[in-house]
């Protein structure tokens, strides 16, 4: 079987859920039937990474790894006016005959994308899997409202215009019917999660059942950390890891682990916040510098440690004590949480439905409730407590899988039925 996969942006750019999982799955596939499977990567919309020939917007930069950089994008439809582009990596694909193409996100390849590539290649397999909700929510696909910051359930009309209010009705049913349309060109779709399964479900009616794949838990053939001990060091560190913006919940965490010093007054000069990510809004990077100042002008220290690879893991847990996982939007995995447990890291987490399909309270997870300075705050002082004479659960509630087992239930539900 030859199988193609397309996802946004490279897992040693951006080590996010969708980019490791799709990168995961080529190599498992090209260690399983060779090199003939491929892996286009859709680049950066403002930024190209790369310099590219005039005469081709597609390079190689890896064996069967192929990085795609979009000319010219719009976001209200995620329509991608590239059709020089768009014809480049349907020859390409066309020339390889993959079996099965299997679309993790459609971002920078564009929605309008897949209608072409099904009448070039009607007789191929082409499969989706969802990793957010783009395809439902207006809103950067965070179900997140601006008017009250409640989270959207059942999308409609009427309260995706309370978020916008200058767009039409009518706009956002035809953006839904649109969407639709497109993904029922599929001939299979899969979710990661229950949560992300039945918000698709509510809010989409498609061709085919959407079926449930889990990103895991994975097992990793190089388990990280050891067993734990009490933390003797003067400092106990904090961790964020992730991409840097408002709804990944940073000014919460923040506020949070401020007032903690405020009400216990001793723990100031013991801790330490490093927030390690790519800072991918402007706007925000200014807020967030501003707001690491003013919690800095106190005895407390926050670091900004920048991007990280997926492959510099270890390095970032091995001077964290304790990883937050604060997101005010409700996450369809958060691939963050097992890579910390992996780790044998404390994790404090907001209780987005998605981590509780896995995910148990313990002494090895703290739960939080979702947006709550308040709440966090209380999770924190927990876990430090905990932290602090070494005892730890695994908080796992399912069995771990390995990655040649993800690629076969991929095999047996997405790319076979």
């Amino acid at each position: 079987m030859k199988i193609a996969y397309l996802c946004f942006l490279h897992p040693s750019k951006v080590p996010g859920g969708q980019q490791r999982i799709a990168y995961d799955l080529f190599q498992c596939a090209g260690s399983k039937y060779g090199f003939d499977n491929t892996l286009f990567i859709a680049s950066d919309l403002q930024v190209e990474p790369l310099r590219t020939a005039q005469s081709s917007r597609l390079v190689e930069v890896g064996k069967s790894e192929f990085v795609y950089v979009c000319q010219r994008y719009d976001y209200r439809f995620h329509t991608n006016f590239d059709v020089k582009g768009q014809l480049e990596i349907i020859r390409l694909l066309k020339s390889l005959a993959p079996d099965v193409i299997h679309v993790h996100h459609f971002l920078a390849f564009g929605l309008d994308f897949f209608p072409a590539l099904r009448a070039a290649m009607p007789n191929t397999r082409l499969v989706f899997t969802l990793h957010e909700f783009l395809p439902i929510c207006q809103n950067n696909g965070h179900l997140l409202r601006k008017h009250d910051g409640g989270i959207c359930d059942k999308v409609h009309a009427i309260s995706c215009q309370k978020c916008f209010p200058n767009e039409r009705l009518d706009y956002f049913e035809h953006r839904r019917a649109f969407v639709e349309d497109i993904l029922s060109i599929f001939d299979g779709v899969s979710a990661v999660s229950n949560y992300a399964r039945d918000i698709l479900d509510k809010n989409l009616s498609l061709r085919c059942p959407v079926k449930v794949i889990e990103n895991g838990p994975l097992k990793r053939d190089d388990p990280r950390g050891g067993a734990r001990n009490a933390n003797k060091k003067r400092r106990l560190v904090i961790g964020f890891i992730g991409q840097v913006h408002a709804v990944k919940g940073v000014d919460l965490l923040l506020g949070a682990v401020d007032d903690l010093m405020r009400e216990t007054g001793g723990y100031a000069h013991s801790i330490e916040v490093h927030i390690f990510g790519n800072l991918v809004d402007l706007g925000y990077r200014e807020v967030l510098e501003r707001r690491v100042a003013q919690v800095n002008s106190t005895s407390l220290k926050v670091v900004l440690r920048g991007p990280y690879s997926a492959t510099d893991l270890e390095r970032v847990f091995s001077d964290i004590d304790l990883v937050v996982i604060p997101s005010i939007w409700p996450e369809t995995y958060c691939l963050t949480v097992d890579e910390a447990v992996h780790a044998k890291k404390t994790v404090v987490c907001a209780n987005f439905p998605a981590v509780l399909e896995r995910i148990r309270e313990c002494k090895g997870a703290f739960l939080f409730q979702s947006g709550s300075q308040s709440d966090l705050m209380r999770a924190l002082g927990e876990a430090i407590k905990v932290v602090r004479v070494g005892e730890w659960e695994n908080p796992f509630s399912k069995a771990l899988i390995t990655v040649d087992e993800l690629f076969k239930n991929y095999h047996e539900k997405l790319y076979l039925s």
